[in-house]
C-alpha cells in the first residue's frame, strides 16, 4: 500500500493484536516465505489488530507486516468517517517541477463507491494487508506472544498467501468479521494495492474463497495502488491510483465481487 510517513506512533485505536478466533473449520492456511518455501500454519497464529474508526466503533481488520503498519494503520484508521463509504478518489502520477521526481496527486472530485447507495451496505468492513495482483502478505507467529505488555514482541515470519488461501485465512476470522460489521451485508473493502488488478487474481479469487467457505459478503479491491491517506483537513481518504485504456479513458478503479444470495455459496 502506499501511504504518507505515519504522523503518530502511538497506539490508539488498537483492541487486538493476534488473536484465536477460527468462525470456520479451516484449520491449516498454506502459503510461501519470503524465499518461496512452502509453510503450513493455524489461522490463530497470524497475527491481526482489530482497528477503530473516528466515532470509536470497530470496523476494521489489520493484518501487520511491515514495523510502521500498526501506528500507521491505527492512525489513518482513526479519522475514518461515513465519507469513506461512499466514494473513492483517483490518484494520478505527477512530477515535481524543482526535483523532476514522480509523485502522486488526488483528483479533487471524489468518485462515487458503486452501490453505496444500496440499503443495508453502508459501513464497509475495513481489512488491510499488503498485496499485489498475486498475493497477500501476512505475519505468523512462530513463538507464543509476551506474557505480559511491554514486552518484546513475539517474532514472526512474512508469509506471502494466494487469493485462495487469503480468503480461507477471512473465512476462518468470520466471528471478526462479523464483529466489525455494521450490517450483515455490510461488504468488506480490500486496502490491498493492486489485489483487484486484472492481471492477476488475488482479489477474486480470495472473494470467491470467502464465500464458499460462509462468508456471504460483497468484495471490493482497488485494480491498482491504493491510498489510505488524508484530506486537508485531516479526515481519512480512500484513493486508488488512476488507470486508463489505450483510448485514454479512465478504467474503473474498484472491481466488485457481489456476495452471493444467502443460503447460497455455489
Amino acid at each position: 500500500m502506499a501511504r504518507r510517513a505515519a504522523r503518530t506512533a502511538d497506539n490508539e485505536g488498537f483492541h487486538r493484536v493476534a488473536g484465536r478466533n477460527s468462525g470456520t473449520a479451516v484449520t491449516r492456511i498454506r502459503g510461501k516465505d519470503e524465499n518461496g518455501k512452502p509453510a503450513v500454519f493455524s489461522p490463530d497464529d497470524v497475527i491481526f489488530d482489530l482497528l477503530a474508526d473516528s466515532h470509536g466503533q470497530l470496523r476494521s481488520i489489520s493484518f501487520p507486516t511491515a514495523p510502521d503498519d500498526r501506528a500507521q494503520n491505527a492512525a489513518w484508521m482513526s479519522r475514518v468517517g461515513e465519507r469513506i463509504d461512499r466514494e473513492f478518489s483517483h490518484y494520478w502520477p505527477a512530477t515535481k517541477v524543482a526535483t523532476k521526481k514522480q509523485t502522486w496527486v488526488r483528483d479533487p472530485t471524489a468518485q462515487p463507491v458503486p452501490g453505496a447507495d444500496v440499503a443495508g451496505t453502508k459501513s464497509c468492513i475495513l481489512v488491510i494487508t499488503h498485496a499485489n495482483p498475486d498475493v497477500f502478505a501476512v505475519a505468523v507467529r512462530t513463538a507464543d506472544p509476551p506474557s505480559s505488555p511491554g514486552e518484546i514482541a513475539y517474532p514472526a515470519r512474512t508469509i506471502f498467501l494466494g487469493g485462495a488461501e487469503y480468503g480461507r485465512l477471512l473465512a476462518a476470522k468470520k466471528s471478526v468479521l462479523d464483529d466489525v460489521a455494521a450490517t450483515p451485508d455490510s461488504p468488506v473493502r480490500m486496502v490491498s494495492c493492486g489485489a483487484g488488478a486484472p492481471e492477476g487474481d488475488a482479489a477474486e479469487s480470495a472473494a470467491e474463497s470467502m464465500q464458499a467457505n460462509g462468508v456471504l459478503r460483497e468484495v471490493q479491491a482497488g485494480t491498482d495502488m491504493v491510498f489510505p491517506e488524508r484530506d486537508d483537513a485531516g479526515s481519512s481518504v480512500f484513493g486508488v491510483a488512476g488507470r486508463g485504456d489505450s483510448d485514454g479513458n479512465v478504467e474503473p478503479a474498484l472491481r466488485i465481487f457481489p456476495a452471493p444470495p444467502r443460503g447460497d455459496t455455489s
